[in-house]
């Protein structure tokens, strides 16, 4: 990136608050959903990377039917539709990372939606196009949010790896119990071989104290840490 050509080191990345629920621009957790007349109900991340990705390692293999995640009847050789956002969004970067890490890489098949603008004028969020078009497929499945869910459409509980499968809700995201919580970071330019300066220090240290969450909480926008990630995060400033 250009910040290490120049400095020859990374920018110490502090997280400062954690992602909003359902707010539009305001780091949304991401959230899978189904079609309403698909009878699943949950996954697991390995799942989803499987339903969404293409295997780059021994040991992780792709899911292209409804039968290889335990539906029958009608469902079971069903082919699954994936949706998500366009490749090069936030919130596709932050899936592949949180999802695929290095196991996965995107199939080639998944429809990927971008922001738009309604014939009569005012932006479409992508999220709400992405949803729209789960609506109409009953083999489908999605990458969105709570806040663009319709009546044709239902999200998934997930679990990461070896942990029991968390809803979505304001809650779960706010202690960082359901799987695709997202965070907010600040940037600072910290030499490794050095004190982070006084003035950032100060401002930093302000932002994670439970005064400075207080405030988090009620602007309204995002939500509070955790006491312990913010704990971590004062480490980090040591």
């Amino acid at each position: 990136m250009a910040f290490e050509s120049v400095f020859s080191y990374k920018p110490t990345g502090i997280e400062v608050a954690t992602g909003s629920y359902d707010i539009p621009k305001a780091t949304y957790a991401l959230v899978v959903f189904v079609n309403k007349a698909n009878p699943l109900t949950k996954l697991n991340l390995e799942q989803v990377a499987a339903m969404f990705g293409v295997p780059r390692v021994a040991g992780a293999k792709a899911i292209r039917t409804w039968g290889e995640v335990g539906l029958t009847g009608e469902w079971s050789r069903s082919p699954i539709h994936t949706y998500n956002f366009e490749y090069d969004n936030d919130k596709a970067i932050f899936f592949r990372r949180r999802v695929f890490a290095s196991r996965y890489a995107w199939r080639d098949e998944t429809r990927e939606f971008s922001n738009t603008v309604r014939p009569a004028g005012g932006p479409v969020d992508s999220g709400e196009l992405i949803l729209q078009a789960l609506a109409k497929d009953r083999f489908g499945i999605a990458v969105s949010n709570a806040r663009y869910a319709n009546d044709q459409v239902k999200a998934l509980a997930l679990a990461d790896d070896g942990h029991e499968y968390v809803n979505a809700t304001k809650e779960t995201v706010q202690n960082r119990t359901y799987p695709l919580t997202r965070s907010v970071y600040i940037y600072i330019n910290r030499s490794p071989d050095r004190r982070c300066d006084p003035r950032t220090l100060e401002f930093l240290r302000y932002v994670l104290s439970r005064e400075g969450q207080n405030d988090v909480t009620v602007n309204g926008t995002y939500l509070a840490l955790p006491g312990e990630i913010a704990a971590a995060q004062l480490k980090k400033l040591e």
